[in-house]
C-alpha cells in the first residue's frame, strides 16, 4: 500500500537467507524509506522477523541519529528563547489567556503582538509560552475607563435561579443550552462581555431563571 502511494513498484530480490533463517524475496528502496519482504507465516518466522529489528536500528536508524544532520535536528528541537528588540517585556502565557486578551492588556493590537512573536494568524498559543511584548514597560498599560451599563451581577440567588460550577471543556453556549436559557441572559447575569475573558474550570456561574 505504501509503495503504491509513493508511485513505486516492489522489485524481486536475489534469494538470501538471513542468519535467523528468514528468506528475503522482495524489496523496495526510495530515499530513506526501505521495504523488505521475507517468506514465512508461522510462529518461528514471526519471532525471527522481530529479531531483525536490532540490526535495522543499528544499520539504518542509529547511523542517522548520530550523523551531523541528526545532531543538527536535535538542536533545532530545543526551545528558542524569544529575543526582545527595541525594549519590551516577556509575558508567560497562563491558563485561559488568549492572544487578543494579552494584546489588550498591554495596549497593543493582536496584529502587533503576532508580528512581534512571529505567530501566524489562527495559530494557537500554549500555556507556558513566552511572548515578547514590544515597547512594554514593567507594568501593563492601563486602558482608559469607560462608562458601562450596570448589570445584575449579584451573587445572591433570586427565585428560580441556580448556581453552576464550570467544568473542564464547558463553554457558555453549551451551558446556556443545557439549562434552557439564552446566552445573552447568562452573560448579563454574570457580568460577562462578548469576546471578553473566557470562563475557567471551577468558576461559579448563576443560571438565571427561565
Amino acid at each position: 500500500y505504501m509503495v503504491k502511494k509513493l508511485g513505486g513498484k516492489i522489485k524481486k530480490a536475489r534469494p538470501r537467507h538471513d542468519p535467523l533463517g528468514l528468506e528475503l524475496f522482495e524489496r523496495y528502496d526510495r530515499g530513506f524509506y526501505h521495504l523488505r519482504g521475507y517468506r514465512g507465516d508461522d510462529k518461528p518466522d514471526h519471532c525471527a522477523h522481530l529479531g531483525l529489528m536490532r540490526d535495522i536500528i543499528r544499520v539504518h536508524i542509529n547511523r542517522r541519529w548520530k550523523s551531523p544532520k541528526g545532531r543538527k535536528g536535535k538542536r533545532r528541537a530545543h526551545k528558542k528563547k524569544p529575543v526582545i528588540k527595541g525594549g519590551g517585556n516577556i509575558h508567560v502565557v497562563r491558563s485561559g489567556q488568549t492572544l487578543s486578551g494579552i494584546a489588550r492588556k498591554y495596549g497593543l493590537t493582536t496584529k502587533e503582538l503576532r508580528e512581534a512573536n512571529g505567530i501566524k494568524r489562527h495559530k494557537p498559543i500554549r500555556i507556558g509560552q513566552e511572548l515578547v511584548i514590544p515597547g512594554a514597560t514593567a507594568k501593563p498599560t492601563k486602558k482608559p475607563t469607560k462608562k458601562t451599563t450596570k448589570t445584575n451581577t449579584s451573587k445572591k440567588l433570586s427565585r428560580g435561579e441556580q448556581e453552576y460550577k464550570v467544568r473542564r471543556g464547558d463553554a457558555l453556549t453549551r451551558i446556556a443550552k443545557r439549562h434552557g436559557v439564552t446566552l445573552k441572559a447568562l452573560r448579563a447575569r454574570n457580568g460577562l462581555k462578548r469576546g471578553g475573558k473566557p470562563i475557567r474550570p471551577g468558576q461559579k456561574l448563576i443560571i438565571p431563571a427561565k
